[in-house]
């Protein structure tokens, strides 16, 4: 089943077409590695029978070393060619993808997709090439050392000019309505509608008028405006309560004989624009009662703005740093949460004041700077005693030169442009298609008349003089011209997103065999089916909700979309977002092919999609909430998340008008972010489910093992137990694993590490099995390897433990792994993933339990051994034990 026509190409796909393609490719990969499955298809629903899949956690370069033993540790059972489903996430994706890429190379090459990570022959245990680079590439954010780490400091710089240009293009225009309305220090000490009336009326006429006295107080006031919007606001309230209760006392009906809404009648409506209208009412009102409190304590202390400009140097260094530790001051937080030790709780204590003090410390920042502005343009006695020289020149060369290079940009870009596809004609377009509200056109019409009219009153009189009207100019230029720049900004251009993708593709050889960017449509057929998972990030509910009669307005091909429950209503903030060979998208915005958006988007390819997964560190973090801390990433660039276009809206004439304008760096920041907008943000899939099973339990995969290297000291299993409430929430798949011996058995190791185990541990000291009970009534079978110590792992592994305590647990934050410490997690996954399958095999040899007996049975009502013995011989790995190397 293929999508072929050009239509289709761009209509978005629900699921169930999306499982389909998976399910074909799923049986014509079995039958090209000749893999042995009894009743390989239902003839019912066409589902390939005992679906096997694989998750692999998140956890950075820790989780890809674990991860690439427990791969091995399964090549040497025989169970890759097996496996049906890879789903990874995060670090686990680092070695996935690998994996992938490295069987479509060796596809390419030889004919053959062979296990990448194998080792070279039978008789040797050395590391074969592939894995030799990957250790190469342990430190794989920078290689090189210092000079890469200088490189991605520059990187960084250039991502943080580009967000205080934008932070410029926002305060900038606001400074200079200020300035505007208060040209010199004696406007400050009233409200601008008192020079509006002088004006507009003759003074003779003012002195001989009996009411204007009374009059003059009134509109003189700096909140005379607040004071308006708040006696409308209250008038308003009395008669929409008169109309209600006139309403109700005659027994009226609705007009159209329906029931309406109360929170979306006419009332509430205007009533909430009121409130909005208040609050900006009085906040830009009481901004000059601070900016002349600021200047006359720089008056009185005989200080220059210069000392403000200090203190926001070091503010913005104590932030910078503060942002570039977060990782350790995270993990401080974690390990409260399990060692109940006062140096921990008082080192949490600290993190969470640094943490905290730093979110406050920057807009404290951004305000300082904001006033700072502000107090350069406006006269105090005649002259701007804290303004540069540039802004408040007496001629017109600034306002001109900086003017004309706007226009000249403006023109450059346009004609540089292969498409009609830039900001400015966007707009345009926007315009033409009628996509503008044309009340939101009528009120910046109205602003804009408002603030011509201000500024010839506040600059006519006496004592006025052009010189205001060239600071104004220059103002009104700068603005301009910086918002002419900030606008040709993208999304992605300028955030980590590509530096990470980069340094993944080279480390972990994301691409063909020759070197070239691997698209996700290109996947081999002949490897496992890849799942990267990411996380949609929504904090909106949907614009297009349906209406009292059930009518939702949007498109019929949307219709699918509005019958599923809306995540930013339920708090998740985030939903499941997949990338695949034949899928990018989640439930709310339906799927898209790859194909297409890689033509959008060129650079969408496998090493982008693993770098998604992976973006741990964003202003935005789906389920993760940073609260102040939202803005402080975003505005120092520590942004590793990417924006798609959605795929349930890939015309560009579906654009709306307030897409267009959207701030990114402001919706990434304050969480301004819906999953029916244009463009969606998405991050990490260890934002919502760290450990990928997720998307197994929606497939109903028959058999599941988990690879789980997350940092859980504690062993709380808090990523299993998300997935476990939203499993049977979504999709009423109920889950019965006992987990609780392998958290007994690594505290136990945890109190007394000198214990090396010469007994074998009741339960199970690595993983944990269990049964997974599907809606229909379907069954499998659920093997989940935790990473913990025991004691019987190589010598070498257990003296890394002994010198680092917080392993294997350290903290994701560290990126850096020398070869022995990435030799101590890759051998532990190994060891963990091969102890599963020697007890298999331990049980079956002595004939305990037979495999034939219990085929039939529920494997609800098996225990520990039966499920494993069962496990292991419907994998089909007991008939073809090979002899494993240990560590």
């Amino acid at each position: 089943m293929t999508i072929k026509r050009a239509e289709d190409e761009v209509r978005p796909h629900g699921f169930a077409e999306i499982l389909a393609l998976e399910h074909a490719s799923i049986r014509a990969r079995r039958r090209a590695a000749k893999v042995d499955v009894p009743s390989d298809c239902d003839s019912t629903q066409g589902v390939p029978a005992d679906i096997f899949g694989v998750s692999l956690s998140g956890g950075g370069i820790r989780s890809a070393s674990y991860c690439l033993g427990a791969l091995q540790a399964l090549h040497a059972w025989g169970l890759i060619s097996r496996i049906d489903y890879l789903s990874t996430v995060s670090g686990g994706g680092y070695v996935g993808t690998s994996m992938i890429a490295g069987m479509h190379a060796n596809r390419e090459e030889n004919g053959e997709p062979g296990f990448p990570f194998a080792r070279p022959s039978h008789e040797s245990i050395r590391d074969c090439e592939a894995v030799s680079h990957l250790r190469d590439y342990s430190r794989f954010l920078a290689p090189r050392g210092f000079l890469d780490i200088i490189t991605s400091t520059v990187i960084i710089m250039r991502g943080l000019a580009v967000n205080i240009l934008l932070l410029l293009s926002f305060l900038l225009p606001v400074a200079t309505v200020f300035i505007l309305s208060n040209p010199t220090t004696e406007e400050l000490k009233h409200s601008i509608l008192l020079d509006v009336a002088n004006a507009a009326l003759r003074e003779e006429w003012r002195k001989s008028s009996s009411w204007w006295p009374s009059v003059e107080p009134l509109i003189a006031s700096p909140f005379v405006f607040s004071m308006i919007t708040a006696i409308c606001l209250g008038v308003w309230l009395i008669g929409w309560a008169l109309r209600r209760s006139y309403v109700e006392s005659f027994g009226r009906s609705h007009p159209n004989g329906s029931a309406s809404l109360e929170y979306d009648g006419h009332g509430a409506r205007v009533g909430r624009w009121l409130i909005i209208a208040l609050v900006f009412a009085a906040a830009m009102e009481f901004q000059p009662i601070v900016i002349r409190a600021v200047k006359n304590q720089l008056d009185s202390d005989g200080a220059s703005t210069q000392g403000l400009a200090s203190l926001a140097t070091i503010a913005g260094a104590i932030v910078g740093l503060t942002a570039a530790f977060q990782g350790k001051l995270v993990v401080w937080i974690q390990r409260a949460l399990s060692i109940p030790s006062i140096a921990a709780h008082l080192r949490s204590l600290l993190a969470k004041i640094v943490l905290y003090g730093a979110a406050m410390l920057l807009p404290l920042t951004i305000y300082g700077l904001f006033l700072l502005i502000v107090i350069w343009g406006i006269k105090d006695g005649g002259a701007y005693p804290y303004s540069p020289d540039f802004l408040v020149s007496k001629n017109w060369t600034f306002s001109t030169v900086v003017a004309g290079f706007a226009v000249l940009f403006l023109a450059a870009t346009q004609i540089l442009s292969r498409s009609l596809k830039s900001r400015p004609w966007e707009t345009l377009t926007a315009i033409v298609h009628g996509h503008f509200n044309i009340s939101i056109l009528v009120l910046v019409g109205i602003w804009l008349v408002a603030l011509v009219v201000a500024a010839i009153a506040t600059r006519s009189g006496p004592g006025k003089n052009v010189g205001d009207w060239i600071v104004l100019c220059n103002y009104l230029a700068l603005s301009f011209a910086v918002g002419v720049v900030a606008a040709a900004f993208t999304e992605n251009a300028n955030g980590l997103h590509r530096l990470y993708r980069d340094r993944l593709r080279v480390a972990y050889r994301l691409g063909d065999k020759e070197g070239r960017p691997l698209p996700l449509h290109a996947l081999p057929d002949e490897a496992p089916y890849l799942l990267i998972n990411g996380t949609l990030n929504v904090r909106l509910p949907r614009k297009d909700e349906p209406t009292a009669s059930g009518k939702t307005g949007a498109a019929v091909a949307t219709t699918e979309r509005h019958r599923l429950p809306d995540p930013a209503k339920r708090g998740r903030n985030a939903e499941f977002f997949l990338f695949s060979k034949h899928a990018m998208g989640s439930e709310s915005t339906l799927y898209a092919e790859p194909k297409w958006i890689w033509s959008v988007e060129p650079e969408l390819d496998l090493a982008a999609a693993a770098a998604i997964s992976g973006a741990a560190v964003s202003s935005s973090m789906g389920r993760i909430g940073i609260g102040l801390l939202g803005p402080t990433l975003a505005l120092l660039n520590l942004r590793l998340g990417f924006w798609l276009p959605n795929p349930s809206r890939p015309k560009a004439q579906d654009r709306h008008w307030e897409d267009l304008f959207r701030l990114y760096l402001f919706a990434e920041a304050f969480g301004r972010l819906r999953s029916d907008s244009s463009r969606i943000y998405v991050t990490d899939g260890g934002h919502i489910d760290n450990i990928g099973l997720y998307q197994l339990l929606k497939r109903r995969c028959k058999f599941i093992v988990v690879i789980d290297a997350e940092a859980d000291p504690g062993m709380t299993f808090s990523a299993f137990a998300d997935v476990q409430r939203f499993a049977r929430i979504d999709h009423g798949a109920l889950i019965s694993l006992d987990w609780r011996p392998v958290r007994d058995a690594a505290l136990e190791r945890l109190a007394d590490r000198s214990k090396s185990r010469s007994r074998p541990l009741e339960g199970c000291p690595h993983f944990a099995i269990g049964c997974v009970t599907y809606e229909n009534g379907d069954q499998g079978i659920l093997l989940y390897v935790k990473a913990a110590v025991t004691g019987k792992e190589p010598d070498y592994v257990l003296d890394y433990e002994r010198r680092y305590p917080d392993f294997p647990h350290e903290a994701t934050s560290d990126q850096f792994f020398s070869e022995e410490q990435m030799e101590a997690y890759r051998a532990l996954g190994f060891h963990a993933v091969n102890e599963v399958f020697s007890q298999a095999q331990t049980c079956t040899a002595g004939g305990s339990i037979g495999t034939g007996s219990s085929s039939t049975a529920s494997y609800a009502l098996m225990g520990h051994e039966q499920l494993l013995v069962q496990l292991a011989s419907k994998l089909n790995a007991l008939n073809r034990l090979a002899v494993i190397s240990r560590g």
